[in-house]
């Protein structure tokens, strides 16, 4: 029997799996814990909301940009308040909104971690 264990009061989706027993699978929950059975949700793109699967929330903006490498040319992505940026190795708590320019082709990757219920995203930059 497939089962998610989530936490009632945000839906955030702890662990998934299939135990042989529906008495297995709701055994899988701890104090505090509750158990959705017959979905086995990945906790990347999945909470639950009023006792069923829902998607999480984007945060919307594509995955790609192209940009001038000219220091002034910039892409500005709306985030949500709470977002941490990492990038190249530097995780930047909520600063607002990100805007990135680049005076130095190249590639960037750039990781968005929102707050839950959002999906963490990830970004890629190409300055030319």
């Amino acid at each position: 029997m497939k089962y998610s264990v989530y936490l009632p009061g945000s839906g955030e989706i702890l662990r998934s799996g299939e135990a042989t027993t529906e008495e297995g699978a709701l055994m899988q929950a701890r104090t505090g814990e509750a158990v959705l059975l017959n979905f086995e949700l990945d906790d990347r793109y999945f909470h639950v909301e009023d006792g069923q699967p829902a998607m999480r929330t984007e945060i919307e903006c594509a995955d790609h940009f192209e940009i001038a490498a000219d220091g002034k040319d910039e892409v500005v992505i709306v985030l949500p308040q709470g977002t941490e940026i990492r990038f190249e190795g530097t995780s930047t708590p909520d600063q607002g909104d990100l805007v990135f320019t680049s005076d130095k082709p190249g590639v960037y990757v750039i990781e968005l971690v929102p707050p839950f219920p959002f999906q963490p995203k990830e970004v890629t930059i190409h300055a030319n």
